[in-house]
């Protein structure tokens, strides 16, 4: 055993690591979004059904807020992620194709612009009768509002004057679904992932986990128990991969 060798298996389970938490990200702020989702619509359930709940905007207004800013932050990381790892399939076919495919997708993008550099009140739209209860997301209003929008964020406002909130939440929602499935299973077919899976595990199966080399004397190389947390990683990332049905991937023989 050479210290290049075990050097090797360090630096392997280090971007194992960085990739395991990388999974967890995507995964953990896919959960806070969908619980934002779950939150909203079952307060729309309780406006339909308490008319004395219909006037209640503001709060609304606050959850819708924080729902944006989130679908806001987590496209954006997502972009970053895209652009620097795989461009082509991850932006172009992925997170281009859902701008250009759903409206609802682009309103909320520049929206969640707006909520984060100029107003936290998303401007809201009610139509009531006896039949239909119907909450819209009102464009004319944040236009009004945010007189410095870019040119591209005002054309997008002005395709259409009021978004259908349950259309907004629906669609928002698959869409960081998909990302989030798409990117993780990205991650655990990676290059670097499958060098780990293929040079490290047999390391460590025979010598244990490294974590640090002491090589005073260079015929001792010592090898101590790793301070990381890539086990507990490991499992979690099994754990999520099982829930979201994605426990077959390709591993590079």
């Amino acid at each position: 055993m050479t210290e290049s060798t075990v050097n090797k298996v360090i630096e392997n389970i280090r971007v194992q690591s960085a990739q395991l938490t990388q999974i967890r990200k995507f995964y953990d702020d896919f959960q806070a979004f969908s619980h934002l989702n779950f939150e909203i619509n079952t307060f729309l359930n309780e406006i339909k059904n308490n008319p004395d709940s219909q006037g209640d905007f503001q709060k609304l207004s606050d959850m819708l807020n924080r729902y944006t800013y989130s679908f806001y932050e987590f496209v954006t990381f997502s972009e970053i992620y895209a652009k620097k790892k795989d461009k082509k399939i991850l932006f172009d076919n992925l997170i281009a194709d859902q701008y250009d495919s759903f409206y609802e997708y682009r309103v909320a993008y520049y929206l969640g612009n707006f909520v984060k550099h100029v107003s936290q009140f998303i401007p809201l739209k009610s139509f009531y009768n006896s039949d239909v209860y119907k909450i819209s997301i009102s464009n004319v209003k944040v236009l009004e509002i945010d007189t410095e929008e870019t040119v591209k964020g005002k054309n997008v406002f002005k395709e259409k004057q009021e978004v259908d909130l349950l259309n907004y939440l629906d669609t928002t929602y698959d869409c960081i679904e998909i990302q989030m499935r798409c990117f993780i299973k990205h991650i655990l077919i990676d290059e670097k992932a499958c060098d780990y899976y293929k040079n490290t595990y047999p390391f460590i199966e025979k010598n244990g986990f490294p974590a640090y080399i002491d090589s005073t004397d260079p015929k001792h190389i010592k090898i101590s128990k790793p301070n990381d947390n890539v086990l507990d990683l490991q499992i979690q990332v099994a754990r999520i991969t099982n829930e979201i049905g994605l426990t077959h991937f390709n591993i590079i023989d």
